[in-house]
């Protein structure tokens, strides 16, 4: 495997899932009051302007809680990621986003994924699974452990892969 740190384009993330459901779920609702408006004559180009507005802020605050850089050493990853705490749990001033340090160690089953956008931009994301530790600042207790990874963004991806690939030879 690699032993070398990479930065991610984050702006990849929109394929998340969490993110995917998330804005979803944020046009949903939208779309649900877009046609209470058209039904009650209110002012629908306010409301587009209002819905575009949701989902710029939505979805550049759930990319940007995602990782932003990844070290692979060896058989062995780590990298910050960030857990959404539900309110209940949510602990001063409203802060509602953990920064959580994985350490994967023992990665197996590597895959390497790319969607038809990736592929015109030369991006891609990996999936893996590996026996993690974390760590936190607060909440430790209330945090599922993981042992499955999928991290978006690798730039470079076609060289990546092949030096990836490479190294995992030896």
């Amino acid at each position: 495997m690699y032993n070398e740190k990479f930065r991610l384009n984050r702006f990849f993330n929109i394929f998340n899932p969490r993110v995917l459901k998330a804005i979803a779920y944020y046009n949903v609702t939208a779309l649900i009051l877009l046609i209470f408006f058209a039904l009650t004559d209110g002012n629908i180009i306010v409301w587009l302007f209002c819905i575009i507005l949701i989902n710029t802020v939505t979805g550049s605050d759930l990319v940007l809680h995602c990782p932003k850089e990844i070290l692979f050493r060896g058989n062995y990853a780590t990298f910050n990621d960030y857990v959404h705490m539900p309110k209940k749990h949510v602990h001063r001033r409203g802060i509602n986003w953990l920064r959580v340090t994985y350490y994967v160690t023992e990665i197996k089953d590597v895959r390497f994924h790319q969607n038809a956008f990736e592929k015109l931009f030369n991006v891609g994301h990996i999936s893996f699974s590996g026996k993690a530790e974390f760590e936190a600042k607060r909440d430790v207790d209330r945090i599922k452990s993981k042992e499955y990874f999928v991290i978006y963004g690798f730039k470079n991806f076609s060289r990546f892969k092949s030096g990836f690939e490479n190294n995992s030879d030896r």
